[in-house]
């Protein structure tokens, strides 16, 4: 079961220990690969996985140990610019797993690592899944429903001088998985999207934040889904069409 559904922990609750764990992981990796002893052993261990093992024979070095060197030791000057600039990770869930992107005016490094349905990562192991140039680096898996993520983009609709509605309707169809041309059929569809937009906008209007604006949203929702008269609540105008 995805860490989103229904009755499981709030994403954008569990990101700030995501950032901890992530952060936490770099410093680790940093002082791994720089052990005075064992360090392509110790880089290896925080990520969960096992160093290719040296051949002994200085003449015949197994290439993967090589390489392997090699990269831990490109990694170091990264690792270290990261720490030094003090840069936070902006870490994205979804399907299990966990990525932090640590990101600069020209690089990136994305760590990735295996969440727990409740969204735990407190033994997770993270991995180096990039390094490089920012232009080159991996698009954060966005998560659909009301994040703090997808809150601010839907106040930059409202925001706009002209079409605030229509805009944030169909992105708002977009973020809940809702099919905007379905909801005129679906009149159950239809007040949901209603009373989410209301909740957003009633939020937007008294200068929430978006993620207790996604908190007051879903609140919203829960109270609709546990009501039996969710049918007659919009016998107005709906708030969309302003």
């Amino acid at each position: 079961m995805c860490i989103r559904d229904r009755g499981m922990v709030d994403e954008d609750d569990r990101e700030p220990q995501w950032v901890r764990a992530c952060a936490a992981a770099l410093s680790a990796l940093h002082a791994a690969s720089t052990n005075e002893e064992g360090a392509l052993e110790a880089y290896y261990l925080v990520q969960g996985a096992q160093a290719p093992q040296d051949s002994g024979d200085p003449k015949n070095p197994n290439p993967e140990h090589t390489e392997a060197l090699e990269s831990m030791a490109a990694m170091q000057p990264v690792l270290r610019a990261l720490l030094d600039a003090g840069v936070t990770p902006e870490c994205f869930a979804q399907e299990g797993k966990c990525q932090g992107f640590f990101r600069t005016a020209e690089t990136c490094l994305v760590l990735e690592a295996a969440v727990e349905a409740d969204g735990a990562v407190c033994d997770a192991k993270w991995r180096v899944v990039f390094s490089g140039a920012l232009a080159d680096a991996p698009t954060p898996t966005e998560s659909p429903g009301l994040t703090r993520r997808n809150v601010a983009r839907f106040f930059e609709c409202l925001a706009q001088l002209e079409g605030a509605g229509p805009a944030a309707e169909r992105f708002l169809c977009t973020i809940l998985q809702e099919d905007h041309e379905m909801l005129v059929a679906d009149q159950q569809k239809a007040i949901r999207l209603d009373f989410v937009f209301t909740a957003l906008l009633f939020a937007f209007e008294n200068k929430f934040a978006p993620h207790p604006a996604a908190k007051v949203a879903k609140l919203a929702l829960e109270v609709l889904d546990q009501s039996t008269l969710g049918c007659l609540l919009y016998t107005s105008p709906s708030p969309r069409d302003s």
